[in-house]
């Protein structure tokens, strides 16, 4: 979720200061970011929230991605 990552980094936000908004760790959110991982759905809308965004653009530019991999 490159997503993310743009969208805390421009808020000026922390990995850890989302972490604690939303009760996870660090490292769930840098697992997020890396794709490694995907936030829990009950925990989109809080992150939307934090990130001052809609859900939709949480996953701007996955589909692309999905798409490269699905074909590789």
């Amino acid at each position: 979720m490159t997503a993310l990552r743009d969208l805390r980094t421009a808020r000026g936000l922390s990995m850890d200061a989302v972490g604690k908004e939303l009760g996870v760790s660090r490292q769930a959110v840098f697992q997020w970011e890396t794709g490694d991982t995907r936030p829990a759905t009950p925990l989109l809308p809080k992150l939307a929230q934090v990130l001052g965004c809609s859900i939709d653009d949480l996953f701007a530019g996955d589909q692309e991605n999905y798409t490269k991999k699905e074909t590789a």
